[in-house]
């Protein structure tokens, strides 16, 4: 009777279990998975919001395919100030991100192509992929310690051999990526533009963590605006992030590349996003003022996640136990000795200690090798005390 879009199961896993099980008799838990910065106690300005929200509340409808006018405008504004130029009307503003990769897959797959995606990576694309009735062909990142620079570097073998799977449509990135934090690399960047080029794949960029990224020489800024891809490049981001504005539900993409190509998806995202015009009108009306918002709010993010790394580095590790180079993100990736299991490891943390973390394969880390995924936006009190739980001195 239903749809093979969905799975056939919801059966909870077992860390999920342990944890309704631990909320349900009371027990405190130290979230080492938050990724809502809504409830990570920052000083939100409350007021700022509802006054603003005031006088964008207005009695006049006048739908925009592509978005307020005003809006996109705010957003170009928003990428000026990293010294790129975006056209507005290359911009579509959408309902959250989610929304946009849904977007993107109806206008560029038929039913059966192939989506190109990363691994490790955040576990939600291979799923809204299958809801759009498009199969998820991955490529590697892996971690190096060799040469000068240690860190993510992409699998180019894998990629390429990726990039030839029948009927590929596109090639998603996230920059920096979650939840490894790594910045895509220039020379990998020009690597991958010139094979999805050569393959006629389109390049999916998600850069909603980018505002937390330390870019160093050879690693890359934003893909907004490009103009030296011989195949689209749609850039995304949103409030979610770099407001730390989750419920506001306003992200956009951006559209570049070349000429003919870029207004013939133009058209085609007009056609899809008019037919659902689900971004509310009073946070695009609200969006400038939003941004401004959020350079206080990223402040505090961007502090806290300062200090809570530098407690990381700060640790005697155990023998074989090490803290990942990251770039940027929300997230710290700890790479555990081969021997611990991850799943049984993060089940022990909760059950006994009340600290819950992802283990690593919930984002399809290697499989050979045990990693810990942990937040770093709880205040760093709490931060402290799950870690010399995780890694006892």
């Amino acid at each position: 009777m239903f749809s093979h879009r969905l799975p056939a199961s919801f059966e909870k896993n077992p860390l999920t279990l342990a944890l309704e099980k631990r909320k349900a008799a009371g027990l405190p838990v130290i979230d080492l998975t938050l990724s809502n910065p809504t409830t990570a106690r920052f000083d939100y300005p409350v007021d700022s919001l509802k006054e603003i929200f005031s006088r964008a509340v207005d009695g006049v409808y006048e739908p925009d395919a592509r978005g307020l006018l005003k809006a996109r405008e705010a957003i170009c504004a928003h990428h000026a100030r990293r010294g790129v130029a975006v056209n507005p009307q290359n911009i579509h503003l959408t309902a959250g991100t989610s929304e946009a990769y849904a977007h993107l897959f109806k206008i560029l797959c038929d039913a059966g192509d192939a989506v190109l995606l990363p691994e490790p990576s955040y576990p939600l694309f291979e799923s809204l992929a299958a809801l759009e009735s498009v199969h998820a062909e991955r490529f590697q990142f892996v971690y190096t310690t060799e040469g000068t620079t240690e860190g993510w570097r992409l699998d180019r073998a894998s990629f390429e051999k990726a990039a030839k799977t029948k009927n590929a449509r596109a090639a998603l990135f996230v920059h920096p990526n979650n939840p490894t934090g790594a910045l895509l690399r220039a020379d990998d960047w020009a690597f991958i533009k010139a094979i999805c080029a050569e393959h006629k794949i389109a390049i999916i960029v998600d850069e909603v963590f980018l505002d937390y990224a330390e870019q160093s020489a050879d690693t890359l800024g934003t893909t907004a605006g490009e103009k030296g891809a011989g195949t689209l490049v749609f850039t995304l981001n949103g409030l979610s992030k770099t407001a730390a504005l989750p419920q506001l539900k306003l992200s956009w993409i951006v559209t570049s590349g070349p000429g003919e190509l870029v207004a013939q998806a133009l058209e085609r995202l007009d056609v899809v996003n008019d037919a659902f015009l689900s971004c509310a009108s009073p946070v695009q009306n609200a969006l400038g003022d939003l941004l401004k918002i959020g350079e206080n709010l990223r402040a505090q993010i961007s502090a806290r996640l300062k200090e809570n790394s530098a407690l990381l580095e700060t640790l005697t590790l155990p023998q074989n136990t090490h803290v990942l180079k990251r770039d940027g993100g929300w997230y710290a990736v700890l790479r555990l000795p081969d021997h611990i299991l991850e799943e049984p490891f993060c089940l022990k943390l909760l059950k006994q200690h009340g600290v819950l973390a992802h283990p690593g394969f919930f984002y399809d880390f290697p499989a050979a090798q045990a990693h810990l995924v942990l937040s770093l936006l709880p205040k760093s009190a709490q931060f402290a005390t799950a870690i010399r739980t995780i890694l006892p001195p």
